[in-house]
């Protein structure tokens, strides 16, 4: 770390690249701002051309000189509540967004974009695809069935390692994120200039009794950054490519595929094959990136399920019970259901993943329709439809939180879809207030609706 610290410090002096910024991304940052509706950049998409063209000619100022005003430095932190669980003024039960002034902003857009984006795009490896346009989690949700379903098929066990790290964001250290943009051919003077945006940054925390003091934390990369979540990947990336390359002896293949942990933003998740021979190995490793960069586990997420015949399953137990799986100084906890990218893992099997998936969702439909039931029994709700509306808000938000995902299912058991199909019918019966033994087939048919297989 020290290392890397002076390295950078080193580089800050030179003079070396050529990024230039152009108005058409000047143009197309400020129309995403504008999209946003957020008031802080009405002084800037409300202005007139004459003043946008103006503020343009300010930044390609700052850029040739590589120096900005004293007013960059200033961050604003919001706390956003992540776990919908746990008590509210609990801090590590919060996000904290970083958010600045729309000058600042304007300036880091035009960085990132013309001088970082593309080269950390293109140098990033096909197992991380957070942060980067044009990518969904269900890829990688995905990928991970598949190699199960493989190697069950074959009457392999299974071994699923998820790693969480703690506070990724806020303890991420920016010299590491230097190093990854360099890595992969970013322009340097880019580099510094992204630097010096948010090297000296001073924050101030909004929370329900007002605005906090000033604190000083010198050089962050803050989550809400303009490029922090394509750097962030990219330091993750980075670290775990260099330790377990993909097609290495820690990591088992799909056919001819060389396989990888799996990577989105800060979300890790590797397959094992072997206690011994994959599984402890991979959390050395894990161990020996975290320490590198100065990061730590979460040590109540990092976890591990094991897949398998009975058998197997038997065998792992008295194994872990004598010689637990270590990473680093903490023991990872063996838990049969393990939530990840917005589904659920089960050691069951994958049908029982998709079991489990559809029940943790179930409540938060239940509580929905309850909600559209008070709006369609509103008499005021008829000017928009009556119940025309209780069926386009099923169809448009309630399905759609159901299914999610649902591209990744590829076993799926008779009694998960009756379970659905009885949530779908007690909607249906809530709607029209009847009761439990009106026929199923009536209300789908009077309603238009189809079965959920």
């Amino acid at each position: 770390i020290t290392k890397k610290e002076e390295f950078v410090k080193e580089f800050m002096k030179e003079n070396s690249g050529d990024f230039e910024a152009f108005k058409e991304t000047f143009d197309y940052n400020l129309n995403s701002f504008k999209k946003k509706g957020k008031r802080t950049y009405d002084f800037i998409t409300k202005a007139g051309k004459k003043f946008q063209n103006v503020v343009f000619k300010l930044c390609l100022i700052f850029f040739k000189e590589e120096k900005f005003p004293e007013a960059f430095k200033e961050t604003t932190l919001h706390m956003l509540y992540k776990n919908n669980k746990g008590r509210t003024d609990v801090l590590s039960n919060h996000r904290f967004i970083h958010c600045k002034q729309w000058l600042p902003r304007v300036a880091e857009g035009l960085v990132v974009q013309d001088g970082l984006k593309e080269q950390l795009i293109k140098g990033s490896s096909i197992y991380q695809i957070g942060g980067q346009p044009g990518h969904r989690s269900e890829e990688l949700m995905f990928v991970v069935k598949s190699v199960v379903a493989r190697q069950r098929s074959r009457g392999k066990i299974v071994i699923i390692q998820g790693y969480d790290i703690s506070k990724y964001f806020d303890k991420e250290r920016i010299e590491d994120g230097v190093l990854s943009c360099l890595k992969r051919g970013a322009d340097p003077k880019a580099v510094r200039l992204w630097f010096k945006l948010n090297e000296d940054t001073q924050i101030r925390v909004r929370t329900g009794a007002g605005m906090s003091r000033v604190g000083k934390v010198g050089a962050v990369i803050g989550q809400g950054m303009i490029g922090g979540a394509l750097v962030s990947q990219a330091v993750l990336d980075d670290g775990v490519m260099e330790h377990l390359p993909p097609g290495g002896q820690l990591q088992i293949e799909y056919g001819d595929v060389p396989l990888a942990p799996v990577m989105f933003m800060d979300d890790i998740l590797n397959i094992a094959e072997g206690l011994n021979t994959q599984a402890r190995k991979v959390n050395e490793k894990i161990d020996i990136i975290m320490k590198q960069r100065g990061l730590s586990l979460n040590r109540d997420k990092s976890v591990f399920l094991i897949m398998g015949s009975k058998k197997d399953i038997q065998k792992a137990s008295k194994e872990l019970g004598s010689n637990p799986l270590m990473c680093g100084e903490f023991e990872t906890k063996r838990t049969y259901k393990y939530k990840w990218l917005g589904q659920t893992l089960s050691s069951e099997g994958l049908s029982d993943c998709v079991m489990s998936t559809v029940l943790s969702r179930e409540g938060k439909i239940r509580g929905a329709c309850l909600e559209i039931a008070v709006v369609v029994n509103d008499w005021r709700c008829k000017s928009v439809g009556g119940m025309e509306t209780a069926m386009m808000l099923w169809e448009t938000c309630c399905i759609p939180s159901l299914l999610h995902g649902a591209g990744t299912w590829t076993e799926i058991d008779k009694q998960t879809v009756k379970n659905m199909n009885q949530l779908q019918n007690w909607y249906l019966r809530l709607i029209l207030q009847v009761g439990p033994g009106t026929p199923s087939s009536s209300l789908r048919w009077d309603f238009q609706v189809l079965d959920m297989s």
